[in-house]
């Protein structure tokens, strides 16, 4: 199996399905399958979360592409894949930062997402209400070294760190 990080280094899978990086660079953010890319052989799927952020980041300015853009072809989601049932889970993918300056964006999309569909759980479900988890792997170029991370936590912790990463890219350029 292909580790995400190669992938983007090498344009290995992006490449073999037909992407090229000049269209590749037409794009401020990529969003692409949950279960990219070690789905070489197997359907690659979209999750309606991760369509969804494609079309919120485009809505506030940044070039976003999902698989449809790219021209990738995507299959029916295995939802017996994750452990929880799926209406307990945000699934937003893999997250490839093209350009840097769309952390920025990124980052106050999902986190405004992530706070407002917190607010929007009924105060009455508070003891019970189940927190959905968040399920994303951002991935960007640093100089000449790739960031790679998972966050696979509760909504409001991953609302947390997903509106820090522009602080965390200014403190260290």
């Amino acid at each position: 199996m292909l580790h995400t990080l190669d992938v983007f280094i090498h344009g290995t899978v992006l490449e073999k399905l037909g992407v090229s990086r000049k269209k590749i660079q037409e794009y401020d953010i990529l969003c692409l399958p949950a279960n990219w890319p070690g789905a070489m052989g197997q359907s690659l799927y979209d999750r309606p979360d991760a369509i969804e952020l494609s079309e919120r980041l485009n809505k506030a300015g940044a070039r976003c592409a999902d698989s449809r853009e790219l021209g990738i072809r995507t299959g029916e989601p295995d939802f017996m894949e994750f452990s929880q049932p799926v209406a307990t889970q945000i699934v937003l993918g893999v997250v490839q930062i093209v350009h840097d300056l769309a952390i920025f964006i990124l980052a106050a999309v999902i986190s405004n997402w992530l706070i407002k569909n917190d607010k929007d759980a009924p105060a009455s479900a508070s003891p019970t209400h189940c927190i959905p988890r968040v399920h994303i792997e951002i991935i960007r170029k640093r100089g000449k070294q790739f960031d790679f991370m998972r966050l696979d936590m509760p909504a409001d912790c991953a609302a947390r760190v997903i509106a820090a990463l522009p602080e965390e890219s200014e403190g260290n350029e």
